[in-house]
């Protein structure tokens, strides 16, 4: 408990090696240990180890740079596996024969010569519940590589920028992936395909696989909200960061499996966002956007500020536009797509408890944050054009602050002829305030 193996070396199992025991191992941290054959950072033999909240980064071994399992019942929970190598296999980890369960890990960055970037398995039932596998590299089975006759099960996971490919299976073994999220597809119920808007794949220091990645989900990812609750073992109440595991997002629709609140996709479950002020042309009412989609004008927005929220705290590279009931895509403001910067001025004030009354107010007292967003992309992305005349929806921004507090605002809008306007009949298509 609470202990660091750094920099130790040994034939197998650099920073440990556990046989015909079961070993409890939690809050510990493996870093730069090497293994001339199997397991850099830890070797399991024949065992049932419980393995919770440890980090294994930048370990070597020829297979399982950072741990090797062979015929072991292996539970692991919260744990990270990053920057580690295998001259062979299994950069991150191997599992060999047993039934591992890992559940709320991450696999970023990991490395094998040949086969399973963030996972090798042998044969063996493997169980990955709510797991990131991201940015891990092999010649085959970027993220994961199965073999022999095992029939590994994926559940609630995320696959992304695994390369070449998320997973690799070599008859007959035959994998099981459910309600997750992997690029490229994969059949299974409640699979997806979509970028999952992690809030930064590689970090401060540019590299991905590090461990200053921040794989956390930003607002309006699809994998928030679209996972299994039936597929959670027991007992598992939080996520990697120790938040709690189920919390209902009320600004993404549910499409996962069980009643809310449903479990998000990976390894870290989205926290439920603040609730701030959106305003669609401030000083103008009704505001209007025209679909046509060679429209080439800017459409500007206001996150409002007030004593509550203070938006120079917002994070401009967090910020994302979506359309509530979550059809299309995301849009970026023009600061992150063109390179423009935010302006912070005092244009808008709140409109009172329906967000989307139709102020003109004016000011209030407390700078807001002045975005432009580009018409044509919104057209494309919302699927405006495609709307009936007098169709409506709800348009939400969602962003961190810097201290990671997530924030939704939400504007009503709605198609009249060729223009968009917003207007406050449309409050009853707005959840109420959480």
């Amino acid at each position: 408990t609470n202990c660091t193996f750094i920099g130790n070396a040994a034939s197998g199992g650099g920073g440990m090696y556990n046989t015909g025991s079961s070993p409890t191992v939690t809050n510990c941290t493996f870093s730069g240990n090497i293994a001339g054959d199997r397991g850099g950072g830890m070797f399991n033999r024949s065992n049932r180890p419980t393995v919770t909240n440890c980090t294994f980064n930048r370990n070597t071994a020829l297979e399982g740079g950072g741990m090797f399992n062979f015929d072991i019942n292996l539970t692991m929970t919260n744990c990270t596996f990053s920057g580690n190598t295998a001259g062979y296999h299994g950069g991150g980890m191997v599992n060999w024969l047993g039934i591992p369960a890992v559940t709320n890990c991450k696999l970023s960055g990991n490395t094998a010569g040949e086969k399973g970037g963030g996972m090798y398995n042998f044969g063996g039932n493997l169980t990955a519940t709510n797991c990131t596998f991201s940015g891990n590299t092999a010649d085959f089975g970027g993220g994961m590589f199965n073999r022999i006759n095992g029939r590994p099960a994926v559940l609630n996971c995320i696959l992304w920028n695994n390369g070449p490919n998320p997973i690799v299976n070599i008859p007959p073994a035959v994998t099981t992936v459910s309600y997750s999220d992997v690029r490229g597809g994969w059949p299974g119920e409640g699979n997806i395909d979509v970028d999952p808007l992690f809030v930064d794949t590689d970090g401060l220091d540019g590299v991905p696989g590090t461990q200053d990645d921040n794989l956390r989900l930003l607002g309006g990812s699809r994998a928030i909200d679209a996972a299994d609750n039936t597929a959670v073992p027991t007992g598992v109440t939080t996520d990697l960061n120790g938040n709690p595991r189920f919390v209902d997002d009320p600004f993404t629709p549910d499409t996962g499996n069980g009643q809310a609140p449903i479990v998000d996709m990976g390894a870290y479950e989205f926290p439920g966002p603040l609730r701030a002020g959106l305003d669609i042309k401030p000083g103008s009412c009704p505001n209007s956007l025209n679909p046509n989609p060679r429209g080439k004008g800017v459409v500007p927005m206001a996150l409002v500020g007030s004593e509550s929220f203070d938006v120079t705290n917002v994070n401009l590279d967090t910020l994302v536009l979506t359309r509530l009931d979550g059809v299309g895509e995301i849009v970026v403001p023009l600061t992150r797509s063109r390179g423009q910067t935010g302006t912070f001025e005092d244009v808008t004030g709140p409109a009172g408890d329906d967000p989307c009354a139709c102020s003109e107010a004016g000011g209030d007292g407390f700078d807001d944050l002045v975005l432009k967003f580009s018409s044509r992309e919104m057209v494309r992305a919302f699927q405006l054009d495609s709307l009936e005349r007098s169709a409506s929806l709800t348009i939400a921004l969602r962003g961190e602050l810097f201290d990671g507090t997530g924030f939704a605002a939400l504007d009503c809008v709605r198609i009249v002829g060729s223009a968009i306007i917003r207007t406050p009949e449309l409050h009853r298509a707005i959840p109420p305030n959480p």
